[in-house]
């Protein structure tokens, strides 16, 4: 009788066959197993014999197929597009998730209904994952394990075996030898940069101005200044003008293991004389009024899209104190500090001050997270500033530079 595992091996290469071909899978490591080895080739090893991707195309959600098959023991998913990329393929836990991550496509438009249902997979959705990347994720019914990843000419082709959960537990993550974040190839720190607001959700606004806009132009000067010092990589919660929640802002910066997460804003007030920068960390009391109300201005950012889904309802002192510890708080004041200090100088007016309050968006356990506020769309030298390449230029140079001090200056905090 033939055992069980050859059969099943057997179905997933016919399966494969079937949904997409050709397919052929990208050169191994040395040393890789094959699943791995089909399953990275993400920015931290990039086979050198794959072509370039092309300009980035739309992800199609008509284009991902999703079969059940072996009496539900196995899952097939295809996602087609016009040529071989690099991709990165992971599974996650609480809830099962299979993620897809693919250079060259956008996910901006994606419609998850599009996509043929499977009584395998309770969710589909998509987003962009950094510059140039899009993600795709599956919310699984039940726990699936990563069996084999193949790259080809008509797209990716994925088969998954039914395992129990500590099984999946065990196999989710990041595959062997694939950094995730915090230091990849070359020991590049990863940088995830919080442009603020976005889509319907305008932030401040003055004279026609709008602080989603402002932002996302400066993180984008910010994140090309960092990768040109040649100590970071970036990615960024959104490249394009897309709301996102706050909680799946922060949640970024956490599954990808960031050694720093930076959100970017700008203010506006009353006092059209105010100007500056100012720079926020955490924290449950607020360093002052204005700390406060600002911090509950931006929490009020999720409004936008209407009524939100009940959350863990964690609170800012269960954060603080279950699961940032004093190193990591330390080293977000330290990372304020040196946006302060670097932004001070271009602004004009004097290093921007640290305070501190109750941001839901700086709730990143682990990860070192500052909010920097560029300056005040309200006060027209600021504005001026804010809408000019040249100062987002400048600016973004001498906070890179700062960034790097920032770096040298303190080693990887250690995860428990």
């Amino acid at each position: 009788m033939l055992e069980s595992g050859f059969i099943f091996r057997m179905a997933a290469a016919l399966l494969a066959a079937l949904a997409l071909a050709p397919v052929t899978a990208p050169p191994r490591a040395p040393g890789w197993p094959a699943a791995v080895a089909a399953a990275e080739t993400g920015p931290s090893a990039a086979p050198s014999a794959m072509a370039p991707a092309p300009r980035p195309a739309r992800l199609d959600p008509a284009r991902i197929a999703l079969r059940r098959w072996f009496f539900g023991r196995g899952l097939s998913v295809t996602v087609g597009f016009e040529a071989p990329r690099p991709f990165r393929v992971f599974t996650l836990t609480d809830p099962p998730r299979l993620v897809v991550d693919l250079e060259g496509l956008d996910a901006a438009g994606f419609d998850p209904a599009a996509v043929a249902r499977s009584r395998a997979v309770a969710r589909v959705s998509a987003a962009p994952a950094r510059p140039g990347w899009a993600r795709l994720v599956l919310d699984l019914a039940r726990p699936f394990a990563l069996e084999t990843a193949e790259m080809g000419e008509g797209g990716l082709a994925l088969t998954l075996r039914r395992v129990g959960a500590e099984d999946f537990a065990a196999r989710s993550g990041a595959p062997p030898g694939v950094v995730l974040g915090g230091d990849g190839e070359g020991g590049h720190a990863l940088v995830v940069l919080d442009p603020g607001h976005g889509g319907i959700d305008p932030g401040a606004t003055r004279d026609g101005v709008a602080e989603k806009d402002v932002v996302l132009a400066f993180s984008e000067a910010l994140g090309a200044a960092l990768e040109a010092t040649g100590r970071f990589r970036v990615a960024t919660t959104r490249d394009t003008d897309v709301f996102l929640p706050l909680a799946a802002r922060a949640d970024l910066a956490r599954r990808l293991g960031a050694r720093a997460f930076v959100s970017i804003h700008a203010n506006a007030v009353a006092d059209e004389a105010a100007r500056g920068g100012i720079v926020f960390t955490l924290s449950e009391a607020g360093s002052s009024t204005a700390a406060r109300e600002r911090a509950a201005a931006e929490n009020r950012a999720d409004a936008a899209a209407g009524p939100a889904a009940p959350g863990p309802g964690d609170s800012v002192a269960e954060v603080l104190g279950g699961l940032l510890r004093a190193e990591g708080q330390a080293r977000s004041i330290d990372l304020a500090r040196a946006l302060g200090r670097a932004l001070g100088p271009v602004t004009g007016a004097g290093p921007a001050p640290l305070q501190s309050a109750d941001f839901q968006v700086l709730r990143v356990p682990d990860v070192p997270a500052a909010l920097l506020e560029l300056g005040f769309l309200s006060n027209a030298a600021d504005r001026r500033a804010l809408t000019s390449p040249e100062w987002r230029a400048r600016a973004a140079a001498a906070i890179a530079a700062g960034m790097v001090g920032w770096l040298d200056a303190g080693g990887p905090l250690t995860r428990k």
